[in-house]
């Protein structure tokens, strides 16, 4: 009769280095994490390759699941970042909110144009993970122009042409390659 070592229970938290993958597509969902600090980029690859980056998950929000189906999609820390399993007691509320999150996402994907899609997004991470700066909200990271496409569920090519609109008419301003600076004193997101 073999014996086994009692398996050690997994850590609450787990600190996670940038670019370490927490979640990956197609992988069972086996556990509910809640972001303590950092951020982390949900990104879902479709078979044909096209990519979406439906969410950046930071503090407070969940990602993964228990229900044990496939993973819709792969999380990453874009920077280092810590998460901790998700208690029972939060887990429904976790993921009503997330539902909420991804449907308001869907109908902006399906109902925007692409300059408006990219605008909303910007100004939705620089409220979150931004800092304040002369004349608006620094990002604090650094996006790719294939992020950009794909955070409006778009092509690159047409995301650049929506970026070079808004830095024309001055929404944004580009602080350096992949780092912008979203301005306060135009008009709010939800005008």
């Amino acid at each position: 009769m073999a014996r086994h070592l009692p398996r050690e229970p997994l850590p609450l938290t787990t600190a996670l280095p940038a670019g370490t993958a927490l979640i990956r597509q197609g992988d069972a969902c086996r556990r509910a994490w809640i972001v303590q600090t950092g951020v982390l980029i949900e990104r879902v690859v479709s078979p044909e390759g096209r990519v979406l980056i439906p969410r950046l998950p930071g503090p407070g929000d969940l990602v993964g699941g228990v229900d044990g189906a496939p993973s819709a999609g792969t999380v990453h820390a874009l920077r280092r970042s810590t998460v901790r399993i998700a208690g029972s007691d939060e887990l429904v509320a976790a993921l009503a909110e997330r539902d909420r999150a991804m449907l308001a996402f869907a109908a902006a994907v399906a109902w925007l144009d692409t300059r408006t899609k990219i605008e909303r997004r910007l100004r939705e991470i620089a409220h979150r993970f931004g800092r304040p700066a002369p004349g608006g909200i620094a990002l604090g990271l650094t996006l790719t122009q294939e992020d950009l496409g794909a955070f409006a569920g778009t092509t690159r090519e047409s995301a650049n042409r929506a970026v070079a609109e808004l830095l024309r008419c001055g929404a944004i301003q580009r602080l350096s390659r992949g780092r912008y600076l979203v301005r306060t004193a135009l008009r709010s997101m939800d005008a």
